[in-house]
């Protein structure tokens, strides 16, 4: 009688010790488009993952190591070989993923296509093999728009200050002009041009303009470069 006791206890303990040693996971796995991924759960058994911690039965932290890619496609994989118990994990992809390519997995799962599409896997007493191959949306580069836009701006307030500057010294000296000659800054301020064409407009003769452009070098308002009938005036 005390022997079947004790071998009852014996058995008892046996299995006891048998269903503590299962392995089991339950665990929520983000995958960031940077192809970082982030789990949080619980297991009675260490993953051994690189930069994944494991204390008192939680799992969690950040990895590397369960991505890699391939000129455009991501590939998320996890290979254990022993069994788990109990398999419980909930895997989401990042916001914008483009399209899943190949999805190989030897256990049960449920692709749910909502806002951030994700996959559900439940099962027992297997191991855990899975793999999906997804493309991701190329990200618009902000940062370049956003220098290209300042650029623009700096540009825009440098051509600004500048013609300010040329404005407030025209101001200053136009007392010391006549009419012809304000008339001559007047277009000149618009854009450089030739002599034979600022007369043209203005109307002017020859020797009276010749006589107010020579008056305008001397107050080193304007400059002439060039030879002959092809010289351009401009504003110094």
């Amino acid at each position: 009688m005390k022997k079947n006791i004790f071998l009852f206890v014996f058995i008892f303990i046996f299995l006891i010790g048998l269903i503590s040693a299962e392995n089991y996971i339950i665990a929520e796995i983000e995958i960031l488009d940077n192809g970082e991924v982030e789990i949080k759960g619980k297991s009675n058994f260490d993953l051994n993952i690189k930069g994944i911690d494991f204390s008192e039965q939680k799992i969690y932290g950040k990895t590397h190591a369960l991505t890699k890619k391939d000129k455009d496609i991501w590939t998320f994989f996890i290979n254990f070989e022993q069994e788990f118990s109990e398999i419980s994990l909930k895997i989401y992809f990042p916001k914008n993923i483009k399209l899943i390519k190949n999805l190989n997995s030897n256990l049960d799962n449920r692709l749910d296509l909502k806002e951030q599409i994700s996959i559900k896997i439940t099962d027992h007493n297997k191991p855990i093999n899975f793999s999906i191959d997804y493309v991701l949306e190329n990200k618009r580069d902000y940062n370049f728009i956003f220098i290209l836009v300042l650029g623009l701006i700096i540009i825009i307030l440098s051509i600004f200050i500048l013609n300010k500057k040329k404005i407030n010294k025209l101001d200053f000296i136009s007392d010391l002009l006549n009419e012809k000659e304000k008339k001559i800054i007047d277009l000149l301020m618009k854009k450089s041009m030739k002599q034979k064409e600022i007369r043209k407009k203005l109307d002017i003769p020859k020797a009276s303009f010749s006589r107010y452009i020579l008056n305008l070098e001397k107050k080193k308002i304007i400059l002439r470069e060039g030879e002959g009938k092809n010289k351009i005036i401009r504003l110094k």
